[in-house]
């Protein structure tokens, strides 16, 4: 059947015991079919260029489409098939782009459950990429591109950024883009080409002068003395009102944890995250040793640390006082909780001890560095800290000069 496409046409239109056809006489290739259960759908039937076969695209129904919007798409489809495209090959792409999800919809529907049960980190990470990257949680995956990523980073560097942090805010991603790429939700990962941004080589070591050292210490006995009088003074204030009394301190215990935890980091070298996480079962000694599992190393691999006699006498004294099970914390927090920080303890001991632009971290470089002060060679040390290669340890290497002059004497011949 052959007429005008007309709304009036539209509704005058019966259902028959088969499907029919109503071709337009004014545009070719655009036309109506009438189902028998009375429905009607514009269509366009068009061949492809390259192949010649014949295909039909789908405008809509003329419940949602009217007969003038209907021809207007005819005609838009019908321009594109005259440039060599294929509206229905155009269409699929756009409906497997939809399906793509956003980066926000990722995280939260699929790498967040994963992460979860295979990553340490998964919690932190999670949050730093949506702190870092706002702009782009609601954009599709496959939608990403490097010139995003390097406008992104650009900004952030003007914004007062330091570019090591950057580049983790990058790495974090990367991983996230990888695991969507390795799902199969995108073909390529859209930071393969992106490069991370500069940072020059002056990697910061601040460790304690011997005098600084000196202070911080007098700093901790101080404050341990203050929590001890402390203690006894709210002791004698519950048996003054017949309250529950607690235990006396043994004159060898400490009476708060922040000194045992300072002490044994200038001498093990352990990160806050792995002295948070360390357990009674690690610690040896007898065997004077103490263990980093892998679940709690930042290398995700264990590794043992030899305990020197402070660091021996330090545990003694903390775990007299701190009867634990295998399993439970050596250092907890709240109701055995696991610390998230101590952050305002250690801003108050490094202020006492008059540590300027110290932080508790340098605990760990002040650990490196005195090691290589004393002769000690850059492997052993990397071990010790845990470093997954040697880089990270080279930070330390002009620690001691005396190897450089050495290796460069070797140069001078004998006379």
């Amino acid at each position: 059947m052959k007429a005008k496409i007309t709304a009036q046409l539209v509704n005058t239109l019966q259902p028959a015991r088969a499907p029919y056809d109503v071709h337009d006489t004014e545009l070719r290739g655009f036309s109506l079919r009438v189902q028998p259960s009375g429905t009607q759908t514009y269509l366009c039937v068009y061949r492809v260029r390259d192949t010649g076969q014949r295909n039909r695209y789908v405008i809509g129904r003329t419940t949602a489409v009217t007969a003038a919007q209907a021809r207007d798409e005819a005609r838009k489809v019908l321009g594109d098939v005259s440039r060599g495209l294929d509206p229905n090959a155009a269409r699929k792409e756009q409906r497997q782009r939809r399906k793509v999800p956003t980066l926000q919809e990722f995280l939260a529907d699929s790498y967040s459950s994963w992460a979860v049960s295979h990553l340490r980190t998964a919690e932190s990470t999670v949050a730093r990429i949506r702190t870092s990257f706002p702009s782009m949680l609601k954009t599709p995956l496959d939608q990403l591109t490097a010139w995003q990523f390097d406008k992104w980073k650009a900004e952030r560097i003007r914004g007062g950024i330091r570019p090591v942090t950057v580049n983790r805010e990058l790495a974090a991603l990367r991983s996230v883009l990888s695991k969507a790429r390795d799902w199969e939700l995108i073909t390529e990962h859209p930071m393969q080409k992106v490069k991370l941004a500069k940072v020059t080589d002056d990697h910061r070591v601040r460790f304690l002068s011997d005098a600084e050292e000196q202070r911080l210490r007098s700093t901790l006995i101080t404050r341990e003395t203050e929590a001890r009088v402390r203690r006894e003074s709210h002791r004698r204030w519950r048996e003054a009102r017949h309250l529950p009394i607690p235990e006396q301190l043994n004159p060898t215990e400490y009476a708060e944890h922040i000194t045992p935890m300072v002490l044994l980091s200038i001498n093990t070298g352990l990160r806050r995250g792995e002295l948070f996480n360390l357990q009674r079962q690690d610690i040896d000694l007898e065997g004077k040793q103490l263990k980093v599992r892998a679940a709690a190393a930042k290398s995700g691999k264990s590794r043992f640390i030899p305990l020197n006699a402070e660091a021996v006498e330090v545990l003694s004294r903390w775990l007299a006082g701190q009867p634990l099970l295998p399993d439970q914390l050596v250092f907890p927090g709240k109701d055995g909780r696991r610390l998230d920080n101590i952050n305002s303890a250690w801003r108050r001991v490094a202020q006492s001890s008059g540590l300027d632009d110290f932080r508790w971290h340098d605990l760990r470089h002040h650990f490196a560095s005195r090691l290589v002060m004393a002769g000690v060679d850059l492997n052993t040390v990397r071990e010790l800290l845990g470093h997954a290669d040697l880089k990270m340890t080279l930070r330390y290497a002009h620690l001691a000069p005396e190897h450089k002059a050495i290796a460069v004497a070797k140069l001078v011949r004998a006379a």
